[in-house]
């Protein structure tokens, strides 16, 4: 009973503190130097002012580029700009994003519920998402997502064309 008490009663050790939320321990938090973690870019107004703001994330860098390249080759007349602080590109109305998240980038679709590709994943009312971890390449298939998108876009842009001129028909008549 009494060494049952004195268990209880002794100085247990300290626990390491837990590492911060979303920053993961490697060799170099063991040396002192905290890995970056990832912060969304502000104030960039352009694609290129987007990348040279990831300069200080390599990984991320190298995969945004990836993805920037992969869109400008499948849908070569798609607007890019910065929208919502992210990289959007549009194409007869929002096509898709690239947006870096704390531990991996989602390569977003605006009308992703319309398509009809294994790799997009996602259950929200409008878009689907792809997603990479840092540093890596766009798989095989992504291309193809892309256009996809793309031609969706152009036929609910024809769609909605038909439609106004309908209208316009109907209107005239009355």
């Amino acid at each position: 009973m009494n060494e049952m008490i004195a268990r209880l009663t002794s100085k247990r050790k300290k626990k390491e503190p837990a590492p911060k939320k979303g920053v993961t321990r490697n060799l170099a938090s063991q040396m002192g130097n905290e890995p970056l973690e990832f912060k969304p870019i502000q104030g960039a107004k352009t694609v290129e002012d987007y990348l040279m703001a990831l300069e200080p994330y390599p990984e991320i860098k190298k995969t945004v580029e990836s993805l920037i390249e992969l869109i400008r080759k499948a849908v070569p007349d798609a607007q890019e700009g910065i929208k919502f602080r992210i990289p959007f590109y549009s194409h007869h109305g929002f096509l898709v994003y690239i947006n870096p998240q704390k531990n991996r980038i989602a390569l977003g679709f605006c009308q992703g519920q319309k398509l009809q590709h294994p790799m997009v994943i996602g259950e929200g009312r409008l878009s689907r998402h792809i997603f990479f971890n840092f540093g890596e390449k766009p798989k095989s298939g992504v291309y193809e997502a892309i256009i996809q998108a793309a031609l969706i876009n152009e036929e609910n842009a024809r769609i909605k064309a038909l439609s106004k001129s309908t209208r316009r028909k109907n209107a005239a008549k009355v």
